[in-house]
């Protein structure tokens, strides 16, 4: 197999790395999860209360709106149950971003959400338009209205297909919701009820706010599809424009374990920044069926971000803590192998079948930083920190076992997709 042609697909891994870095991403608002977690609600729950409150102006980019005041152009009122025709217009509702998540339930095949949020305080402020009875009262009237909801639990469930577009990726598209909700108090103002009757207006108020149980029982429902209105627009907007894959995270491990230091550690959710600079400078390939590739590549500068455990003993000093770790390594020299197997599939042609990968590395510099140290004791997590880093050859020794496994699986991944569907004569054309 020809030395232009190794080049050539170690130099496609680095354009798909660069894909994969440059895929419409979650609004860097939204934290995402990982997907197989088993405390993936959990860390929904925590992105979303993180999330909410940085909505409030809404995302421009996304198509998303304001959400507080979130605009809602009208709320009719069929009045079942209390014979009255109320219609709301030019309704803005405060309160929203306020909204605490309480918890989510995530379910995969198929995709299945339930969130049940709790808003303390809900003003609806706007426009009326009332006629019919409420009970056994007449009512009308035209004019400004403001409808207080206190302590308003909401259980907002959706479904979703998955949809391939023209880009070749997997959207979610939401297909069908429910709605339940439950509030411990609702207060009623309405203007110029009776065309301005003053007395019978004051009267009509108090008998609403007196009886509001069961007015909240004809308007409530109309009123809580409005709070779900608002998240279904922020959920819509993103889902048209962001791929399921960039909703998640993977969970990926770097684990080090009784080293030569005595340190153990163990960090999740793994994400490796940088790949997409990788440049190709050598290569080597065996054209003896099973075919092997080595590859030389550089990368200026890689990233690892995760959350880490962490006790025990560095050299001589002792550590512990949970947080968060940032490993930035420079001037990367790493060394790519992989093993193939060769499969004949319908179409007559022969495709690549990854096996086994390694990698081996070396940098000019790795900066290593851990947060909450100690049970967040800054002074001596940042004495630690600078002693890692004035370490840090030693570091790598410790690390570098377990940073080279999380690389190789992130290059083992870009591999596969190409290997999955381009197949051998059309990667080594030299070759056909």
């Amino acid at each position: 197999m020809a030395a232009k042609t190794a080049l050539t697909m170690a130099a496609l891994i680095c354009i798909c790395a660069n894909s994969m870095d440059a895929a419409k991403p979650l609004p860097s608002i939204i934290k995402p999860c990982p997907k197989n977690d088993p405390k993936l609600n959990e860390c929904a729950v925590v992105s979303g209360n993180l999330a909410i409150p940085k909505l409030k102006s809404g995302i421009p980019s996304l198509g998303v709106p304001p959400m507080d005041p979130f605009f809602v152009k009208k709320i009719n009122v069929e009045g079942n149950g209390i014979g009255v025709h109320l219609i709301f217009r030019d309704v803005n509702l405060h309160g929203l971003s306020d909204t605490k998540v309480t918890s989510i339930r995530i379910t995969h095949d198929p995709p299945n959400f339930i969130w049940n949020i709790h808003i303390p305080v809900m003003q609806m402020i706007g426009k009326y338009e009332a006629s019919g009875k409420v009970l056994l009262l007449p009512i009308t009237g035209k004019g400004d209205f403001n409808v207080t909801m206190f302590g308003m639990d909401v259980q907002y469930e959706f479904s979703c297909d998955t949809v391939k577009r023209s880009d070749g990726e997997l959207y979610y598209s939401p297909s069908s919701n429910k709605v339940e909700y439950s509030v411990k108090k609702v207060s009623f103002q309405m203007e110029n009820l009776f065309n301005g009757n003053k007395l019978l207006g004051d009267e009509m108020n108090r008998f609403l706010n007196e009886n509001w149980r069961e007015v909240d029982k004809s308007w409530g429902p109309e009123v809580a599809e409005s709070v779900v209105g608002a998240m279904t627009v922020v959920t819509r907007a993103i889902t048209s424009k962001v791929p399921v894959k960039n909703f998640w995270t993977y969970v990926r491990k770097i684990r080090v374990e009784n080293g030569g230091m005595g340190i153990s550690m163990q960090s999740v959710n793994v994400r490796i920044h940088g790949l997409s600079k990788s440049k190709p400078i050598g290569q080597w390939m065996n054209k003896v069926s099973p075919p092997s590739f080595r590859w030389n590549l550089f990368a200026p500068r890689l990233e690892i971000n995760s959350n880490h455990e962490v006790h025990r003993r560095i050299l001589l000093l002792p550590i512990v803590g949970k947080g968060n770790l940032n490993i930035t390594l420079t001037d990367v020299d790493y060394v790519y192998s992989f093993d193939c197997d060769l499969e004949r599939r319908e179409d007559g042609k022969e495709y690549l079948v990854p096996r086994t990968s390694h990698i081996d590395f070396k940098s000019s510099r790795m900066h290593t930083t851990l947060t909450n140290l100690f049970n967040g004791n800054k002074l001596l997590g940042n004495q630690m920190n600078y002693f890692l880093n004035e370490n840090w050859r030693e570091i790598q020794k410790e690390f570098g076992p377990p940073i080279a496994d999380a690389l190789a699986k992130a290059i083992r991944k870009i591999v596969n997709g190409i290997t999955r569907k381009v197949p051998l004569d059309a990667i080594f054309p030299e070759e056909v």
